[in-house]
Formats: structure tokens, C-alpha cells, sequence
């Protein structure tokens, strides 16, 4: 709770008196007083006194509560409390002060602050000064021992009756009839009478002792003269022709013509009495400082430029380093301010809120609370980025870090990334780290943490995706990947079951298996194939095992040269590599071929074994009648016996094939 517990009007301390009609001292004011008035008061916050600034608005009433409310209020904004204690100006103008009691309502909110402000309680009356105003315009009817013809509304009639007896107040011994003493007052040699503001007093005289016997006009000036009246007048040659003219100058000489000083001071120039350029002399190139004048470059720097900006209590703009530059903004700073002004030259911060460009050549163009600390790195804007590695490059976002190890890394913005690694690279996305030299990281969440890693992380899920090794690219993508070579316009679509997708056709399922492209649509030119003559070279093929010399020595394979393969069918564009579908169809062919085969021996093996049944029935019948089977020159039992042999052969020579 905001509240005031002391309130005190300067001046108002002293009880009201009537004004009344007083002789004029030698210190008399010339000028009206004004209707501003002074007051203080002890501000505290929640029971403590209160520090620092706050926004207050001054109402005057005619009434301690409730009343009608006089004239507009007044609002004094960013006012300096210390320690609880405050003082503002006021003015209401005289009319507010008529001579009828007046209270004050106080409103109060924090400084920098564009919220409702809190009404004090009780209000406050002010007491006699602020009525002295209305002294100013008191009419005669309402003064006391007015002088006669002072009161008759005609100024200059009447004054030749005032006598010193009519004044009030006067000095004694003025109206003795003897003007030289005052009254008993005697001066000594040099000495004159002097009003010291109470009373006439002998003081030193400040004539030089010479007398005036002509007045010479000297250069740019006219006029003069020996006696009677003398006027001096501007000589116009030199008004036109040597002073900068509010209508501008014609034919002047840059080597010699100049708005400036030609002395070892700081030229400034204000605006509405507020101070707002200044041109400081250096030992080398001059410092600009614009803005606020608690805007500052600090003692020794060169060529220092601040454009504007700044706050003088809280948040100056500043360059602490030689040839840097604030553009403008609020709490801004050019150079590292660590006592040396060259360690951190030719820094540049843009404009926007508490941003530092610490390091060489350094830059911030704007943004809030960015830091660039090292070499010739820069940050463009965002918030709360940080580079420190040297040429690093910060494009924007929030929160992003690339720390001393990360020099030539670049973040393009996004939130929470890092690139912590020479040449490293994060375009975006969220808590992404590229923490490897010439590694990349993007997406959410993805770790790029050993050299030459590429990871992308598709998941949403707040998982991490990490990489295991150099050189490995690592891509996490739960709606699919898709490869093409096709151009125009065109919306990709990948199946609930597909991995990776491509132009062509082919694909590799989620379980694995790669599907190659094989529409008939696609091809053309078709040749039958002879599947014995296919055989017979796969019957002929080298097939060896084998390991890539890329791999470990422990790793086989087994399979053809693609050089004895190409040599064997030409098929592929290359004698170094084969195809899936090539090989595949070689295959196919082959088995064709050993199909073709497979029918003829069973072919021939139901012929066979429809002879063998045959002579087994008649072997069976033989044996049933024991009958003698007679072979031309054999004897009977001779014949029978090869005749079973023969059977037997022809039988095993089909069971063999």
C-alpha cells in the first residue's frame, strides 16, 4: 500500500496576515512573482519509505471531501523519492487562489508505469503562501492605509500628494529633509548609501572613477557619439556577413566558416532548455553524444558516436571502447568497459534495450538484453542471445547461446539453441544443440554433439535425439521421409506404412523391406529371355565369398563380380555395379530354366516307370505260372534272367535322374 505520511508546503509554515502598502527597497522585484509553488512530502510503500521514481497527480478542491474541483489537475511524472522524500512544482495558475480555503488530492502510481494511479487520503489544505497569489490582483478597496490618490483607477494622478508620512514601514531619517545622511547616517570617502534589505547602510562604491566624455562604435557596431543621447547599432555587414543567419547562409568557405568553438570545450546544443547534442574534443577524431544527457563515453575514448536514447537516472546509452557506436534505444553499450579503451574497438549496438557489444568490431542491431562478446560476432536481435564465440552469428529468437568454442557458429534463431562447436550450425527450432566442429543440428531437440554429425529430430514428443559418433546424419521424421528428382509443384503424400518414400516408386516399408519400382507403365522395349541359355550361364558364373575392403576384414559376403556378371547377361550401365532388379531377374530366369528341365525328367521318369509296371506285371505272371520265357540263342533260364536285369537298370537309371 502506497500512502503519504508527511506532508510539508514550503513556505506555508508562516500565519496569514493582510497584505498591506510598504515602500519599495532598492532589491525590490522588477517582474511578477509567478503562481508556482514548492511541495514536499514523505512517500512510503507497503510501510517502508520509499526509493525511487513514481508518477504523481496534484487535484485541487474546495472542500476537505467531496466540493467541486478547481481548475485541471496537475501531473508530475518520474519524480525522485529517496529515503521516502519528495518535492514537485506546482502551479494551478493565480486564478485557483481567490481567498477561499483550497485542499489537495494526491494520486500516486511507480514510475515508468502506465497503470491507474492510487488515490491518498485524507486531503491536504494548503495554507497562507499559495494565498499570497492572491495578493497580486488584491483590489485597493482591500488594503490599509492606502495613500490618497493612489485609489482613484488613475495611475498617474495623485502621486504628488504621497507624503512620506503616508508610507508604512519607512527607513528612519528619510523624512528628515536631509537626503545626504539618511537621517544621521554618514558615509566616509568612497563609501555610498546602500539598502542592505532591512535597513540603509554606508558600502564601498563601485565607481571606477572615470567619466564618460564619448562612446566609440567599435567593429560591427554603428553609431556613438561625444554627447547627448547615443545609440549603438549592429553593423548589417557583419549581420549578413559574418553570422549565421535563421534564414541561412550564402558563400561561405568550409575551410574558414564554421558553427562551432575553436577552443578545448565540449560544444552543446539543447532543445526546449534540455540539453540534446553534444560534440566532445578528443585527442583524435571528436565523440557525438545525442540523447539524454546522462548518455557518456568514457574519458580517453576516440571517435565515439551515441545517436540518441537513453535515460539519465536509470539507463544511459554508453561507449567505453574507441570508435564504437550506440544508434539510440535505452541502456545500451558499446566496448566492455574493462578500464582500457582499445581492447574492444569499432563495437556497434544498434538501438533496442540493455544490449552490449563487447568485442572488437563487434554487433547488436537492436533487440533486448542481447550480448555480443566476441571477435567480430554479431547477433541481429531477439532476446536474451548470447555470442561469444568469435565471428559468431546469431540471427534472432530467444535464448540462444553460442558459446567461446563455437567461433564461425551460427544460430538462425528459434529458442533455447546452442551451437557450441567450430563452423556449428542451428537454423532454428527448440533445444537444439550443434556442439561438434562442422556440425548441424535442427528441428526439437536434436544433438549434433561429435564432429561432422548431422541431426534432424521430426518427434514433438520432447524427446532427445543424439548422435553416437562423427560423420554419422541422423534423421528422426514419424511422418515419413520422401526423396525426388520430379520438378514443378508437387505435394508429396507417404502411406501410413512407408519409411521413405521416393519419386521413382520404390520405398522402404516401417518394417523394413525395400520395394523397388517395377510398374509395366514404366518400361518398354521388351525381349523374351531363353531360360537354358540364362541357366547355363549361372551354371557357369564365378560365385565366390568375399569382403568389401571398406569393412572389417571379419565381415563376408558372397556373390559375383560385377564384372563377370555384366559379361555374362550386359545388363545394368555399369561393369562395377549390379542391380537388385537385375540380379533378381537373372535369378528368375534361371529357375525357369530349371523348372523347363524338371518337367522333362518327369516326363521321362512316368514313361519309365510306366515300362517298369509293365514288366513288373509280367514278371508277376511269369512267377504265378511258372512259365519259361525263351530268348532267341539263350537257353530258357538265360533269357528270363537278363530280361529282369534289364528292367532293374532302366528302372535305377530313372530313379538317378
Amino acid at each position: 500500500m502506497i500512502m503519504v505520511l508527511v506532508l510539508v508546503v514550503v513556505g506555508l509554515v508562516m500565519g496569514h496576515r493582510p497584505p498591506q502598502a510598504v515602500a519599495q527597497s532598492p532589491t525590490g522585484v522588477s517582474a511578477s512573482q509567478g503562481s508556482a509553488f514548492t511541495y514536499q512530502g514523505r512517500l512510503t510503500d507497503n510501510g517502508s519509505p520509499a526509493n525511487g521514481t513514481y508518477d504523481f497527480q496534484f487535484t485541487l478542491y474546495d472542500a476537505a471531501t467531496n466540493g467541486s474541483q478547481v481548475g485541471s489537475p496537475v501531473t508530475v511524472e518520474d519524480v525522485a523519492v529517496s529515503d521516502g522524500l519528495f518535492t514537485v512544482q506546482l502551479d494551478f495558475g493565480s486564478s485557483a487562489f481567490d481567498g477561499n480555503a483550497r485542499w489537495l488530492e494526491i494520486a500516486v502510481r511507480p514510475g515508468n508505469s502506465t497503470g491507474s494511479y492510487t488515490t491518498l487520503m485524507p486531503r491536504q489544505a494548503l495554507m497562507a503562501v499559495p494565498y499570497a497569489l492572491y495578493a497580486l490582483k488584491t483590489p485597493w478597496s482591500g488594503l490599509t492605509g492606502v495613500p490618497a490618490g493612489f485609489a482613484d483607477g488613475v495611475d498617474d494622478v495623485g502621486l504628488t500628494s504621497v507624503t512620506w508620512t503616508d508610507i508604512q514601514n519607512r527607513p528612519a531619517g528619510l523624512d528628515d529633509g536631509d537626503d545626504d545622511t539618511l537621517g544621521g547616517l554618514s558615509c566616509t570617502s568612497g563609501q555610498v548609501a546602500k539598502w542592505n534589505g532591512s535597513a540603509w547602510a554606508c558600502a564601498a562604491d563601485n565607481d571606477s572613477g572615470g567619466d564618460i566624455t564619448r562612446v566609440t562604435a567599435g567593429t560591427g557596431l554603428t553609431g556613438g557619439g561625444t554627447n547627448g543621447d547615443v545609440t549603438l547599432n549592429l553593423d548589417t555587414a557583419y549581420t549578413d556577413g559574418r553570422y549565421w543567419n535563421l534564414g541561412g547562409n550564402a558563400g561561405t568557405n568550409p575551410a574558414t566558416n564554421f558553427l562551432g568553438t575553436t577552443d578545448n570545450v565540449t560544444l552543446t546544443l539543447a532543445v526546449s532548455n534540455t540539453i540534446a547534442l553534444r560534440l566532445a574534443p578528443t585527442t583524435g577524431t571528436p565523440n557525438i553524444i545525442g540523447g539524454d544527457s546522462g548518455n557518456s563515453v568514457t574519458p580517453g575514448v576516440v571517435g565515439a558516436t551515441i545517436g540518441g536514447g537513453g535515460a539519465s537516472s536509470t539507463a544511459p546509452n554508453r561507449v567505453t571502447d574507441d570508435y564504437g557506436t550506440v544508434g539510440g534505444g535505452y541502456n545500451n553499450q558499446a566496448g566492455d568497459d574493462a578500464g582500457t579503451t582499445t581492447d574492444a574497438s569499432y563495437a556497434t549496438v544498434g538501438g533496442g534495450r540493455s544490449n552490449t557489444a563487447g568485442n572488437d568490431y563487434a554487433t547488436v542491431g537492436g533487440g533486448h538484453l542481447n550480448t555480443a562478446d566476441g571477435f567480430k560476432a554479431a547477433i541481429v536481435g531477439g532476446y536474451a542471445n548470447d555470442a561469444s564465440g568469435s565471428y559468431a552469428f546469431v540471427g534472432g529468437g530467444y535464448n540462444n547461446n553460442i558459446s567461446l568454442y563455437g567461433s564461425y557458429a551460427v544460430i538462425g534463431g528459434g529458442y533455447s539453441n546452442a551451437a557450441n562447436g567450430y563452423y556449428a550450425v542451428v537454423p532454428g527450432g527448440y533445444a537444439n544443440e550443434a556442439k561438434g566442429k562442422n556440425s548441424f543440428a535442427a528441428g526439437h531437440q536434436a544433438h549434433a554433439r561429435h564432429e561432422g554429425a548431422f541431426v534432424w529430430d521430426g518427434e514433438v514428443s520432447y524427446y532427445d535425439l543424439n548422435s553416437s559418433g562423427s560423420g554419422q546424419f541422423l534423421v528422426r521424421a514419424p511422418g515419413g521421409i520422401w526423396f525426388g528428382n520430379v520438378s514443378g509443384n508437387i505435394t508429396p503424400t507417404i502411406s501410413g506404412s512407408v519409411f521413405i518414400s521416393t519419386s521413382t516408386g520404390a520405398y522402404l516399408t516401417i518394417g523394413g523391406a525395400w520395394t523397388s519400382a517395377s510398374d509395366r507403365n514404366a518400361k518398354e522395349d521388351f525381349q523374351p529371355v531363353d531360360p537354358q541359355a540364362v541357366l547355363e550361364k549361372v551354371a557357369h558364373l564365378p560365385i565366390t565369398t568375399w569382403s568389401y575392403k571398406a569393412e572389417d576384414d571379419a565381415v563376408r559376403h558372397m556373390g559375383p563380380t560385377a564384372q563377370d556378371f555384366y559379361a555374362a547377361f550386359g545388363l545394368g550401365d555399369s561393369d562395377t555395379s549390379i542391380a537388385t532388379v537385375d540380379a533378381d531377374g537373372v535369378a528368375l530366369a534361371a529357375i525357369q530354366g530349371l523348372y523347363q528341365r524338371v518337367q522333362t525328367l518327369e516326363a521321362e521318369n512316368a514313361r519309365q516307370r510306366a515300362e517298369i509296371e509293365a514288366l513288373k506285371a509280367r514278371l508277376d505272371a511269369l512267377e504265378r505260372g511258372r512259365g519259361w520265357v525263351r530268348l532267341p540263342g539263350f537257353a530258357p533260364w538265360v533269357g528270363l534272367g537278363l530280361l529282369a536285369g534289364l528292367a532293374l537298370a532302366r528302372h535305377r537309371k530313372g530313379v538317378e535322374r
